[in-house]
């Protein structure tokens, strides 16, 4: 009996150090995932789903963006973000978070609310914050 606990044991210690270093791993890969960025937005105009505002990255908080300037979209659905967005003073700073969508996107301008990189992956919005 007491081989048969110390069997079940082993077994249980080793698929729980598994899965915590599986779990640990994929955390560091989801942290690839993500973009913190200080921005300011300027609006450009509308699309048939929703308006764009160019932005120009001023400080990156994480991630590696390969451009300092971007489209950023914002559907008509995301009123709070619309709002936000339009409340902002000219060339005033705010903080923009992006978690990664998709890669290979067709086209620079995606019906999303966020942007599409240089690479063509796309970005969508997960914060919009004013910084004090």
């Amino acid at each position: 009996m007491l081989q048969f606990i110390k069997y079940h044991f082993f077994r249980f210690a080793t698929y729980t150090v598994i899965f915590t270093l599986f779990y640990c791993t994929n955390q560091k890969i989801h942290a690839k995932d993500r973009a913190i960025f200080h921005l300011t937005a300027e609006y450009t105009g509308a699309v048939g789903y929703g308006k764009i505002y160019k932005c120009r990255i001023v400080r990156v908080i994480a991630g590696n963006p390969q451009n300092k300037r971007m489209n950023l979209n914002i559907l008509a659905s995301n009123n709070k973000q619309d709002q936000f967005l339009s409340e902002l003073k000219r060339n005033q700073i705010f903080e923009a978070a992006f978690r990664k969508k998709n890669e290979n996107e067709p086209y620079k301008i995606m019906p999303i609310s966020g942007f599409v990189d240089e690479s063509g992956t796309s970005w969508e919005i997960i914060y919009l914050k004013k910084i004090q």
